[in-house]
């Protein structure tokens, strides 16, 4: 394009846009000031809306620490709370057991009271067991039994002395009760055991005999033919180990197969008599440890133990119980003695009180777990039963056994029931 024309258009141009006048300008200048003017009040507006959140943000978090103070208040609160019914139950569980208490010494009391006018009126207990100890002669050596620690002297209770124990038990001798023919010896020896028994029988007309015995002593079938008719009701057997070797460590003597062949003649026998007499076996239930610590396979010992129980279910007139060992009064610690003040003698029901033992040389004891007559109250061939009842010697025994004083009396403290 030649210049000459541009040139023309540029003329051309200028007269249709003229230069900006000086008023042109002075507003244009105005407007620039303006315009600066109104981003100076935005950057002030937006300084001031800046500072104002951030006084929000601050007044958030006060907000925010306030409502967490709050409910850190509410879960001390509601800790308190639990805190105070927790301590609530508490205080009414001790006040529960605070007013057992005072009602078993109310009634420890009038058991007392009752106990001391009995006494004072010279009233001896109402029996309903008798244990007759007829002898202490043994021919095992049990290892759970205290026989072998036993320096009392040993010997034999006469028919004499039967009559004797009978006059003294005066009109209770002819009502209801039964007669253990037990203690730490063996009746099987007696080779009078039969007169002994229809003595018994003849002074205590209704009385039900019991006998315990190991069944361990060579005997015919006459011998089991008059045992079933001679008023026996009961014959409680104790057999711990079912094979010969753990029979023998236990029982001390290698008799089971006899035990075994007079178990099962007398079984035979009794019911084709119609079961006359309760057979109890009773079986062991020892604990692992006690086996482990004699060198015995448990396992196996408690599959022979199930097998012998197996073998006596089909029988109704057998009747099979497990045995637990016992501390026999101060001669074992088998088992963590009772250290409460409900010994076996009045709590929780007066059994010992009920229950009248007699050893074959005719003292009274507690029970048989004095095995060695650690504790005589009396001696039936000197005294009658109400001064045995009614002497110091009892009360204070009594007197202890309830207030559990027993550092006199260590068969009762060791005692596991």
């Amino acid at each position: 394009m030649p210049d000459s024309f541009i040139s023309k258009i540029k003329d051309l141009l200028k007269h249709v846009f003229p230069p900006p006048t000086k008023s042109f300008m002075r507003e244009i200048d105005m407007l620039n000031s303006r315009l600066s003017e109104i981003d100076r009040a935005i950057a002030n507006k937006a300084g001031s809306i800046h500072d104002d959140i951030a006084l929000l943000r601050q007044e958030q978090a006060k907000i925010k620490k306030s409502v967490d103070d709050l409910r850190g208040d509410l879960q001390r609160i509601e800790r308190i709370q639990k805190d105070c019914v927790a301590k609530i139950d508490r205080e009414a569980a001790d006040n529960k057991r605070k007013l057992q208490k005072l009602a078993y010494r109310e009634n420890r009391l009038l058991q007392d009271k009752r106990f001391i006018e009995q006494s004072v009126f010279g009233q001896v207990p109402n029996y309903i067991e008798v244990g007759l100890e007829l002898t202490n002669y043994c021919g095992y050596n049990c290892v759970f039994c205290p026989r072998e620690q036993m320096t009392r002297p040993k010997g034999v209770m006469s028919e004499e002395d039967i009559r004797l124990v009978a006059s003294r038990l005066g009109v209770q001798a002819s009502k209801k009760m039964v007669v253990w023919t037990d203690g730490m010896g063996e009746v099987l020896l007696l080779d009078d055991f039969f007169d002994k028994i229809r003595q018994i029988r003849q002074c205590m007309p209704n009385c039900m005999p019991i006998v315990v015995s190991t069944l361990g002593y060579e005997k015919d079938d006459a011998f089991w033919d008059e045992f079933l008719r001679v008023g026996i009701k009961r014959i409680q057997v104790s057999i711990y180990g079912y094979d010969d070797e753990t029979y023998k460590l236990l029982h001390g003597a290698d008799r089971l197969q006899l035990v075994r062949k007079n178990l099962d003649t007398l079984i035979e026998k009794n019911e084709a008599l119609g079961g006359p007499i309760e057979i109890v076996v009773g079986v062991e239930d020892f604990g692992q440890a006690f086996f482990e610590q004699r060198g015995l396979d448990y396992a196996r010992q408690t599959e022979l133990r199930e097998r012998f129980e197996g073998g006596l279910k089909d029988h109704p007139s057998v009747r099979v119980i497990r045995r637990t060992l016992h501390n026999r009064g101060q001669a074992f610690h088998f088992a963590a003695p009772n250290e409460g003040v409900k010994k076996c003698f009045i709590d929780p029901y007066p059994m010992r009180e009920n229950k009248l033992y007699v050893t074959w040389d005719l003292n009274v004891i507690p029970c048989p777990m004095v095995f060695n007559n650690e504790i005589v109250l009396g001696n039936l061939r000197e005294q009658s039963l109400e001064e045995i009842y009614t002497s110091k010697t009892y009360l204070d025994f009594i007197r202890h056994l309830r207030t559990n004083q027993l550092q006199d009396y260590p068969s009762c403290r060791n005692c596991s029931e």
